[in-house]
This record gives structure tokens, sequence and C-alpha cells, in this order.
């Protein structure tokens, strides 16, 4: 039977010596603690005294959408009511796909609403945005005709 010195000869000899005695040092190393500088306290950022979060109230969903996208058939929920020329939020997913403005049309809970920008779909649902202290009024000089979407105000 051969030893494990007969095994190992030339350059494999001087890797297995050269790997036990690095891992020899390695096992008497010692960790020292260095000093780490934190940096100063920082002033927070100020932030408004009210943050105003809109309130939303789904007072239905998108039934069907006319054959050129230009308006929607809202099924109005259960004690839900709206007004000729109120502005809704259509959203899917919780984002905001379209905005649409109630038409006079109307066959008890389905109503009709021309659509403003964006692009609504059957099932999304119909919101009525509201948010405490703020009057904001879409009109349709304020939509780019191109992309559809709302111009910011200059």
């Amino acid at each position: 039977m051969k030893s494990i010195g007969d095994l190992l000869t030339g350059n494999w000899r001087a890797a297995v010596i050269g790997a036990a005695a690095m891992l020899a040092l390695c096992t008497s190393c010692q960790v020292v603690d260095v000093p780490v500088e934190l940096p100063e306290e920082q002033t927070p950022i100020e932030t408004p005294e009210e943050i105003v979060e809109p309130e939303y109230e789904q007072v239905g969903a998108i039934a069907g959408v006319g054959p050129n996208g230009d308006f929607v058939v809202i099924r109005l929920a259960s004690g839900s009511d709206v007004t000729v020329g109120e502005k809704l939020s259509v959203m899917f997913a919780g984002a905001e796909t379209a905005v649409v403005k109630v038409a006079p049309q109307r066959d008890g809970q389905l109503v009709t609403a021309d659509k403003v920008y964006g692009s609504p779909s059957k099932g999304s649902g119909v919101f009525r945005i509201e948010t405490p202290g703020v009057a904001e009024e879409v009109s349709e000089e304020d939509v780019d005709p191109v992309l559809g979407l709302e111009v910011p105000a200059e």
C-alpha cells in the first residue's frame, strides 16, 4: 500500500504543503476592531403640516364601452347617484385609466358618460374623487388632444 507521501509528488506535494501552511496561519489570525465614524445627526426634512389624501367613493362600474371608445355605460352601485356634467375617475387595479363626464342619457341604474381622456375598459370601477379643501376641475382645454393626458398648469 502506498502512503500519501508516495502519491503526492512534485508540484502536488508543494501545493498541499502550501495550503496546510496557509490554513495554519489563518487560524491564528485575530479580528481587530476599527472605530467607524458615524455621520452627524441630520436635521429632519420639513413636511407640510397636513397631507391631504383624496377620498374615493365608488359609484359604479363600466358595463360597456362604445364602439369607438368615446363613451361608456356605467352601472351605478345600489344607493349611488351622479349628476349630469360630473367628472368621474375610471380605475383599474388601483390606477386611474380614464376620466369620464356624465351625459344626460340614463335608464334606471344605467348611465352614459363621455370620455374626457384615457382608455376606459369594461369592468373597471368608477369613482367620485373628493379632495377635501381642493377644487380640481379638468376642462377640455387641459387635455392634450394627441396624448389624451392632462396638461399641467403653467
